[in-house]
């Protein structure tokens, strides 16, 4: 009388999601608590920048890999302490004197 729908297999990515490994990541990401970081880097084409990113001690290694990607050296990766723009402004001043 009915027809049973055949339970498809799991995909890897519902494994996933329902792994130890990914409750874990979960738990340490709801306890992460965020900075503000300045950094400094040096664009392909030589021009310095200057950008802020609001992230957790966790994420820090994928932002560095960002950049990595996009070939922009990092020279400062360090807590925000200044305004934006100010951090760069003393590193470019500086170099002109």
């Amino acid at each position: 009388m009915f027809n049973l729908v055949e339970a498809k297999p799991k995909t890897e990515n519902e494994n996933y999601l329902e792994s130890a490994e990914w409750h874990e990541l979960l738990e340490r990401a709801g306890k992460a608590i965020n900075h503000c970081y300045t950094i400094i880097f040096r664009e392909p084409n030589g021009e310095l920048g200057e950008a802020w990113h609001w992230l957790s001690d966790m994420n820090m290694e994928y932002v560095k890999e960002k950049y990595a990607k996009q070939k922009k050296e990092i020279l400062y990766f360090e807590l925000k302490t200044m305004k934006f723009g100010d951090r760069l402004a003393s590193i470019k001043g500086s170099s002109k004197e």
